[in-house]
């Protein structure tokens, strides 16, 4: 809040003592926010009477207005009545008028009208030309047309044209699955009021749809785009779906996304269909997809009813490992009881596999003692993975007296694993469980597996997955596990996998190069590259280079560029940027050209934006098939939202700021004739664009500037923020203010104030 100074420049020496106390009185009362109104305006009126009014130059003339500024003024004003394909031109011919104030209240009253690529442009010329004004009735009208525009500017009208013509196109494919994917991939990049309208003509679409399949399909995709104007409708549509399990998959879609004040309808609606699904195997899916939206147990006392409706319908499965996959779903929610009868159901189970598998998704939510009672019946699984991957998942969560010897129990096991691959990925699955000392065992064993793997396919996938955490002693083990590798493809993997860990990542750069040479297909050789661009050194990148330019196919080429420009030198980056752009209008296949633009697209720079969209445009508009026309779009769709901006362009201000230099603007009007509509109106446009907190704060500036207003002006205006006091206060305080300008008659001022 602006501070008034501590005196007032105009005021007397006799009252400068009063004046100074009403100031403070007049800060104390703002600072107590709307209940405190009627004090606020009482002391504004105080302080108001020792400033001394100052001779008003007299009314100025009507200004004016040449033949042409009539017409074109008349012309807006008639604007809904002028074809659309002659609002650009009206427009045009706006922006030769030399009068300031006719151009921008004209452009501003047009707005509405244009086509919505004008309207960012109009808002925002109309706020940096503001300054221009050359009166302040002129700024006051200007600023406070302006105001309601604003209120707009994150509405349709910001929408880049070519992203309008895409909407346009994805709304005329005659394929409904692939207009509906279209018409989502764009959605995120919409204005909110177009960004509605879509969703909602995706919803008139899901309603006209004969198959429950696809009416969920669609809803889940519009449930990640849940609107507060949609939400009730996107849940009706949901129950409306006749198949239980399709209903159930499109409301548990809706549930990551709804708000709480539906959550609890949207539950039950969800579990009523989960209970009517006939088939066992989609009745376990859809209750194990449902289950991490139900409430949690908070207490032995109070068991909550949809968590028991759950349990109910996982009760009534039959088939033994159907019920232990939905009791293991549901048991991060349940009471220790209920977790026990679940551990149950998996321990009663005849497939080791599964139950080594679920033991692995029940460990982190049981008990120390469940956990304990389990480590037997692991150890007297036959099956050696299974056996495996439950003292794995017990060792990482077993409490510290058991801990130890699980993990010592756990290591043997893997350890002694026939089929190798296996072996490696069992041992790395322990080493964050395993202590130190155990830890290089482990890797040693890992290490061992790996070199014994006769398949050099899986011999490489084994080097790949120990290279990330292996420690440093034994990387030159390693290395010389991938140099024996034959292949080169698989070579190439392992020591690129390997050179990612090593303290010189660039040391094997000669060795990856010699192995992308042996490639024997140029797509390969293409895809080789850009795995390892970031591990070659100066000299191998502009080698790299070298072998690109001699692949033909334009996708392979541009693929294998984009990877390797990061490394380039700036004169080399540039050239290459270039050829690869033009590399893209050499791709026949539309959705490899949507690929190739989108990898691109970030190594452009920010002035290239307006040709990426009219490229992503055109890319769209070319494919003629519906299913790869919705997979450009979903692929382009950032690319068609993005906008240039101008440079020199300022940042448009909230609104709040725009009404208050308004009304600042119109309280600096010396003629009252002229001033007083202009704060009726900036008044009613106060109430029509600001919640209440935004409105007090506007509020206790503008108290403070009529606070040096005389008596008389303040007066005037206080009348005029009628709608402003109304909204804060009703009626009431209105009333009281009648009472308090009542006493302010010329013969009883001075007394009043004492």
């Amino acid at each position: 809040m602006t501070e008034l100074s501590p005196s007032s420049p105009s005021a007397t020496d006799e009252t400068k003592p009063a004046a100074d106390r009403q100031k403070q009185a007049l800060l104390a009362a703002l600072a107590g926010g709307p209940v405190k109104l009627l004090d606020q305006i009482k002391a504004v009126l105080a302080l108001s009477q020792h400033v001394p009014v100052t001779d008003t130059t007299p009314d100025q003339p009507a200004r004016s207005v040449t033949t042409d500024q009539a017409r074109l003024t008349a012309l807006v004003q008639l604007a809904e009545y002028i074809p659309d394909d002659q609002l650009a031109a009206l427009y045009e011919e706006l922006q030769s008028v030399d009068d300031v104030e006719t151009r921008l209240l004209c452009t501003i009253r047009l707005a509405l009208r244009m086509p919505p690529q004008y309207f960012q442009t109009i808002v925002r010329q109309a706020w940096q030309q503001s300054d221009e004004l050359p009166t302040a009735e002129a700024r006051a009208r200007v600023l406070l047309q302006l105001v309601p525009l604003l209120t707009l500017i994150d509405d349709e009208p910001a929408a880049p044209p070519i992203l309008l013509e895409i909407v346009s196109l994805a709304q005329a494919i005659s394929n409904i699955e692939a207009r509906i994917r279209s018409l989502m991939a764009l959605v995120p990049h919409l204005p909110r009021s177009m960004r509605l309208r879509v969703l909602n003509r995706v919803l008139d679409e899901v309603d006209g749809l004969h198959s429950d399949n696809q009416r969920a399909t669609a809803l889940a995709a519009v449930a990640t785009h849940l609107m507060p104007d949609i939400d009730t409708r996107a849940f009706q549509c949901a129950e409306s779906i006749q198949v239980p399990d399709e209903r159930a998959r499109a409301l548990t879609a809706l549930a990551r996304h709804m708000p709480l004040s539906m959550q609890s309808a949207l539950r039950r609606s969800t579990l009523s269909a989960i209970g009517n699904i006939s088939d066992e195997e989609a009745r376990t899916e859809a209750l194990i997809a449902f289950a991490p939206h139900l409430e949690f147990v908070t207490d032995t006392q109070h068991f909550p009813n949809m968590l028991e409706q759950a349990l109910a319908v996982a009760i009534s499965i039959k088939r033994r490992h159907l019920r232990a996959r939905v009791l293991v779903a549901l048991a991060p929610h349940m009471s220790v009881d209920l977790q026990g009868e679940a551990l149950a159901a998996v321990h009663n189970l005849s497939n080791e596999r599964e139950r080594a598998l679920l033991l692995t998704q029940l460990a982190p939510t049981l008990p120390a003692n469940m956990l304990i009672a389990s480590l037997a019946v692991a150890h007297s699984m036959i099956e050696p993975d299974a056996r495996v991957q439950a003292l794995t998942a017990l060792a990482l969560h077993a409490p510290e007296n058991a801990r130890e010897r699980t993990m010592l129990d756990a290591l043997s096991a893997a350890s002694t694993l026939t089929h190798r691959y296996e072996r490696v990925s069992a041992l790395l699955a322990l080493i964050d469980v395993l202590p130190p000392h155990l830890q290089g065992r482990a890797y040693n064993d890992a290490l061992d597996a790996t070199r014994l793997i006769d398949n050099e396919n899986a011999r490489a996938r084994a080097l790949s997955l120990l290279a990330p955490t292996l420690p440093p002693r034994l990387h030159e083990r390693a290395l010389q596990m991938a140099r024996d590798i034959r292949n080169a493809e698989q070579r190439l993997a392992a020591l690129s996998s390997i050179a990612r860990v090593l303290d010189n990542s660039h040391s094997l750069s000669a060795e990856l190069m010699a192995a992308t040479y042996e490639l024997p297909f140029e797509y390969k050789r293409a895809r080789a590259i850009g795995e390892v661009a970031d591990l070659l050194t100066g000299e191998h990148v502009l080698e790299a280079l070298a072998m690109v330019r001699t692949i033909e196919d334009p996708v392979d080429r541009a693929t294998a560029y984009i990877r390797l420009i990061p490394y380039l030198s700036a004169q080399e980056r540039r050239e290459t940027v270039i050829e690869c752009w033009q590399l893209i209008r050499s791709v026949d296949n539309g959705y490899d050209a949507a690929s190739t633009l989108s990898a691109l697209a970030p190594l452009l720079p920010e002035s290239a934006a307006n040709d990426l969209a009219r490229t992503a445009g055109m890319i769209i508009g070319s494919i003629m098939d519906e299913y790869d026309q919705a997979s450009a779009i979903t692929i382009l769709a950032p690319l068609l939202a993005a906008q240039e901006e101008t440079p020199d362009a300022l940042p448009l201000p909230h609104q709040s700021t725009v009404l208050q230099k308004g009304i600042e603007a119109a309280l600096s009007i010396p003629q009252m004739t002229v001033r007083t509509p202009l704060l009726s109106h900036g008044a009613q446009v106060w109430v029509d664009t600001n919640g209440p907190e935004e409105s007090f704060r506007l509020w206790q500036h503008v108290m403070q500037e009529l606070a040096r207003q005389p008596l008389a002006d303040t007066m005037l205006a206080l009348a005029t923020f009628t709608p402003v006091i109304r909204q804060f206060s009703g009626s009431r305080v209105l009333s009281q203010m009648t009472q308090v300008l009542r006493q302010y008659r010329t013969d009883s001022v001075a007394e009043f104030d004492r």
